[in-house]
């Protein structure tokens, strides 16, 4: 009996799973946007990674003395199984040797409106005021 009813919760979550993908087909949606700073920043690749952190992103390396940050983030392989849900995210935040000009390039695939560019503009939105307040 039991492997009986394991056997039906797999097979119940590969459905779940298969109709999530088809219903909501995978897009992809690219981006650049800059910041202009007052002044060069004392410190730009810990602020960066400290403020990229506070907003739940995951910190993928770089290129300190580039002034060279990547982040990534995605909705994890329980999502994917349970509802077919696919979304990472993979942003590089870059200083320009200027010291005043920053720059953030944000790459998006994902399933159910995570990868559009309304919600990628509300992300780097959200980085750009959490840099900007952290760097004062």
């Amino acid at each position: 009996m039991r492997i009986l009813i394991a056997f039906i919760t797999m097979l119940s979550l590969t459905a779940c799973s298969s109709v999530g993908m088809i219903a909501s087909p995978q897009r992809e949606f690219n981006t650049t946007e800059t910041l202009q700073l007052a002044s060069r920043p004392a410190n730009f690749v810990d602020t960066v990674v400290e403020v990229g952190k506070s907003l739940n992103y995951e910190y993928a390396g770089g290129d300190r003395s580039k002034n060279i940050i990547n982040f990534t983030d995605n909705t994890g392989l329980g999502m994917g199984v349970l509802i077919g849900k696919v979304s990472q995210n993979r942003l590089t935040v870059s200083l320009a040797p200027d010291g005043r000009s920053v720059k953030f390039d944000l790459n998006s695939f994902g399933n159910f409106s995570t990868a559009n560019e309304e919600k990628i503009s509300e992300r780097i939105g959200e980085f750009k005021n959490a840099l900007q307040t952290n760097l004062r």
